[in-house]
């Protein structure tokens, strides 16, 4: 999401942000035994001023090496005017107020269910997405469309072009299908 937001505003094209970075700059965690949502990335995100590098320029070792140079990353990072999200642990509905129009938006979800797991394609609109376990995983909101009559969420995800309709999944829109209307991050 970062990446794109970058994109937006700068007209540079889409490049992969520092993990590593992320990382460093979080004394707490090791990246062979930490488990990380958005939202904890965006926490530490917010303790480095809203700024962050391409990959490119810091790029990912897997060593726990906790070396946070702020001053370097001010020096070449990609500065975020402002940043939002909700607690996961808190959630409430906010599907009715998501938005596109200003950029992209990363969504909390529930992907344990078999429904999301094994998605293919079409619109996904299974109750069992709503109801299968805690939020774990992340999406990136794009776009809402309609199809057939029927409103979706268009949202990227992270398993790859192979996953879902090129890397992409439809959500029923209006029924916080797999918990996308739950919790969100926000960047400009």
């Amino acid at each position: 999401m970062i990446s794109a937001i970058r994109s937006l505003h700068t007209g540079k094209p889409l490049e992969p942000m520092s993990a590593q970075e992320v990382f460093d700059c979080n004394p707490e965690w090791c990246i062979c035994n930490t488990t990380v949502s958005a939202y904890d990335a965006f926490e530490t995100i917010n303790d480095m001023n809203l700024i962050i590098d391409v990959e490119r320029d810091h790029p990912f070792t897997g060593q726990c090496t906790h070396t946070c140079n702020t001053s370097k990353i001010f020096g070449t990072g990609f500065h975020m005017v402002e940043a939002e999200w909700m607690d996961p642990n808190k959630p409430i509905d906010v599907e009715k107020d998501l938005s596109v129009s200003s950029g992209p938006l990363v969504v909390y979800t529930k992907s344990s269910s078999p429904s999301f797991q094994t998605y293919a394609g079409g619109i996904l609109d299974s109750a069992e997405c709503n109801t299968t376990g805690p939020f774990d995983h992340s999406l990136l909101l794009v776009e809402e469309g309609v199809d057939n009559g029927t409103e979706y969420w268009l949202a990227r995800n992270s398993y790859g072009e192979s996953w879902g309709e090129k890397g992409y999944i439809r959500l029923a829109k209006g029924k916080n299908m797999c918990g996308i209307g739950l919790g969100y991050i926000a960047v400009g």
